[in-house]
């Protein structure tokens, strides 16, 4: 079935969001949108919406391949739940190690982490600390409407809420 453009328009948005905040903070990032990522343990694979690499950003951005059994799961994958619960997927992601999710429903956002083995919410982001569920949410309907200004919005929301030195570590 193919994602409806409501799917897209949100798949969007946060691609843009984070962008914007990794570029804000002068961040690499790379992203392999919804390569299929593979479990021999689980013999399942899974394909977020969209992948990030932020902290591995420099183990893969010169690679045609991501191999997983090699290379290291991304850091942070985004999962829209408007008509399917990506909550079937989760223990593949585990299995690959995928340390962090964020899943968006249409008008809330939860962020997972990896913890023993499986994702639990957490009440901010691995990726950004700085970034709750909740900030995440807010600032996913501000860039909505995908205009300059509102790209210019995060980026001072970022300014002003970042800590005084920022690293991902």
């Amino acid at each position: 079935m193919r994602p409806s453009t409501k799917h897209e328009r949100f798949k969007g948005v946060i691609n843009l969001l984070l962008l914007s905040i990794c570029d804000e903070l002068e961040m690499d990032v790379v992203s392999f949108g919804s390569f299929t990522m593979k479990s021999d343990l689980l013999r399942k694979g899974v394909e977020a919406d969209n992948s990030f690499y932020i902290r591995h950003a420099g183990a893969v951005q010169c690679k045609d391949d991501v191999n997983l059994a090699f290379d290291p799961p991304p850091d942070l994958v985004i999962e829209i739940d408007l008509t399917h619960d990506s909550h079937d997927k989760l223990e593949i992601y585990a299995t690959l190690g995928v340390p962090e999710i964020w899943r968006y429903d249409g008008s809330r956002a939860s962020i997972l982490r990896l913890v023993d083995g499986a994702h639990a919410d957490a009440e901010f982001s691995l990726c950004f600390p700085f970034l709750s569920a909740h900030e995440l949410a807010e600032l996913i309907a501000t860039l909505a409407p995908g205009t300059h200004q509102a790209r210019r919005e995060v980026r001072a929301w970022v300014r002003a809420n970042k800590p005084p030195v920022f690293t991902s570590e």
